[in-house]
Order: structure tokens, then sequence, then C-alpha cells
């Protein structure tokens, strides 16, 4: 495998793509692109896919979902100690 110009992106060979995909798959998935050459002709790019986070709830949102039954905790701690 030989890196081009580019810092974030690798040059290899079908035959070196197929001896090391695990590892091309690894860098693809930390955000390299890997081109895959056919007798030193690009043929194929491998990319990551982004994922995307997973939005938090709002915080009052959040608060208003929480339903709660019974007295005041700070009572019940009281009550049994």
């Amino acid at each position: 495998m030989h890196n081009s110009m580019e810092f974030s992106m690798t040059i290899v060979s079908i035959k070196e793509a197929r001896s090391n995909i695990g590892l091309l798959i690894e860098k693809a998935e930390h955000g390299e692109e890997i081109l895959i050459t056919r007798r030193g002709k690009q043929v194929a790019r491998l990319q990551g896919i982004k994922q995307d986070r997973p939005r938090l709830t709002k915080q009052a949102d959040f608060r208003k979902s929480i339903k709660i039954s019974g007295g005041a905790m700070s009572s019940t701690v009281i009550q049994n100690r």
C-alpha cells in the first residue's frame, strides 16, 4: 500500500485491497478515503459511512416525560430512617 499526496487518502491495487480488506475498512471507518486501482487506473473508492449522532432530548421535554407518583423523596427518606 502506498499513500498519495493527500494525508487522508490511500491508493491500493485490487490485489493489495483483497489482501488487506479488513485494515482498509478500518481506515475508511476512521475517515480515510481508499482508492482502488486496476493496472494503474482508479476503478473504485472505499469510504466510511458517517454515523449521525443521536440527538439528545431537550431537558424540558425530558423532565415533562418523567412521571412521579407518591410523596416527596425527602419525606420518604426521613420516614425510612
